[in-house]
């Protein structure tokens, strides 16, 4: 097990919240796009590649943390991807829509907190 792994972690799930104006820019058009799909039914599967997309990230990161050998005693795998892909999608939604409220620390803090009760003591 390497100090690096958490870190690491912690980084590839900030790349999908918006932390800076490029990524604010993008998660805007993001749910500008997720509401035409309410509406035109043919953007669903664009619309499902981008969400596998950050499903996939959470994935690796609990199956990371199972090679490391890091998580801890009876996490279910398939319980904690689901939860950190929410927790992901979430912050993103409330950074965009609070930004007041969800400061870019405070979301860094969340984001190392679940990671590390992930893990074992």
């Amino acid at each position: 097990m390497t100090d690096s792994v958490l870190p690491n972690m912690k980084q590839l799930l900030l790349q999908f919240l918006p932390l800076d104006e490029d990524r604010k820019m993008e998660m805007e058009v993001w749910f500008s796009f997720s509401a035409k799909v309410l509406v035109y039914p043919e953007l669903q599967k664009l619309s499902d590649q981008m969400h596998q997309g950050m499903f996939r990230a959470a994935q690796f990161v609990i199956q990371e943390l199972q090679k490391q050998g890091m998580p801890r005693k009876g996490m279910d795998a398939e319980i904690e991807t689901e939860r950190l892909y929410a927790l992901v999608d979430g912050l993103a939604i409330h950074m965009l829509m609070q930004p007041e409220r969800l400061t870019v620390q405070k979301v860094e803090n969340v984001i190392e907190q679940h990671l590390s009760m992930l893990c074992q003591a």
